[in-house]
């Protein structure tokens, strides 16, 4: 089976997160699962940024389409900015 973990950081960030998500990783790789981490980043596409071990790290630009500051003028423009995600990136 294939598992995302979608984590706000990763290596090389030291603390509680990371260590949970590694042994996470870890266990789930011995049974027998392939897992990617995917991280927030700049890039506009899913791109691959390392492996630790044999899981892959991808990162993408994760954009919130609501603030609570302007709800309006946050979800106008998070549906008018071109979205260049394909069926090709998955």
């Amino acid at each position: 089976m294939n598992i995302l973990i979608v984590v706000p950081w990763y290596k090389p960030v030291i603390g509680g997160v990371v260590y949970a998500v590694e042994k996470v990783c870890k266990a789930l790789k011995e049974a027998g699962h392939n897992v990617i981490i995917l991280i927030p980043g700049d890039s506009k596409e899913i791109t691959p940024t390392g492996v630790d071990g044999d899981v892959q790290i991808y990162e993408f630009n994760f954009r919130s389409p609501y603030s609570a500051k302007y709800p309006i003028r946050s979800l106008v423009a998070y549906l008018a900015y071109p979205q260049p995600l394909s069926s090709e990136n998955f």
